[in-house]
């Protein structure tokens, strides 16, 4: 016969599925307070987003109905970020989807550049966008991702940048045969 002593691997064993169970109490948790956060983030931003709009039925003047109508967009651009941050959990099970919804990249350009405007104007630093003539203006893709790496590239720009201009060129770029889908 032969013996071996097998509670150093048992002990070490049960130190790794100890560790895995706190490691997944702690994703739960994580989850948990993101989505509790998420709640309590929305319900003030959603009265914002609310108020911005009846504000925006009222008589205003158009610099006032600029302001108004960024304020709108500001607090949906918020919004959109909180379900992103709750999509992290999504990343992490692997169940992420993107949507493939029909939209203007034209007119979603000119609305990021509005929303940085006014940091742009601040540093004394213009703002440019280029559409070569083959890019369409109406694509298919994920409205609101698209919109937030934009913002945030030229958010960034802007806020890096202390003179001349930030350029956003929009170029097509062909599918290939059985490729992914068009890159903007």
């Amino acid at each position: 016969g032969v013996a071996r002593d097998v509670t150093e691997r048992l002990r070490i064993e049960a130190e790794m599925a100890e560790a895995r169970d706190a490691a997944e109490a702690a994703n739960r948790a994580k989850s948990d307070f993101l989505a509790n956060m998420s709640h309590e983030i929305r319900t003030p931003l959603n009265g914002v987003i609310a108020i911005a709009a009846a504000l925006g039925e009222t008589p205003l003047t158009p610099k006032q109905a600029e302001m108004v109508d960024m304020i709108r967009r500001s607090g949906e651009t918020l919004e959109r970020l909180v379900s992103d941050i709750l999509d992290v959990s999504k990343i992490e099970a692997g169940q992420m989807r993107l949507e493939e919804v029909a939209f203007n990249l034209r007119v979603l350009v000119e609305d990021v550049l509005d929303q940085v405007a006014v940091q742009a104007d601040a540093k004394d630093v213009a703002l440019i966008s280029r559409y070569l003539p083959e890019t369409p203006a109406d694509v298919i893709g994920d409205h609101g991702r698209v919109r937030q790496v934009l913002l945030n590239l030229v958010g960034n720009a802007v806020k890096f940048t202390d003179e001349g201009h930030v350029l956003v060129s929009v170029e097509h770029t062909p599918r290939e045969s059985g490729g992914p889908p068009s890159a903007v």
